[in-house]
């Protein structure tokens, strides 16, 4: 499942889910905007954060399938 449809699907924003899956960064909701539109991979432990906060709904090769699409890879 792509991160953007589990985040709509559970009807957070993306500062809360950024909360849930606990990112704490200088800008995480700006992050996981990024991750979810496939503009930026995350960092494999923010990766695993994210995969264990969804109860894994949201796998590594969703971010690399979204990425390798937006870019034409």
């Amino acid at each position: 499942m792509k991160l953007e449809k589990w985040i709509k699907d559970n009807k957070y924003s993306y500062a809360k889910a950024a909360d849930h899956f606990k990112i704490q960064n200088i800008n995480p909701a700006t992050n996981v905007n990024r991750y979810a539109k496939g503009e930026r991979i995350p960092h494999p432990v923010i990766m695993k954060k994210i995969y264990d906060a969804t109860n894994q709904q949201v796998t590594p090769q969703d971010f690399y399938e979204q990425y390798w699409e937006k870019n034409n890879i």
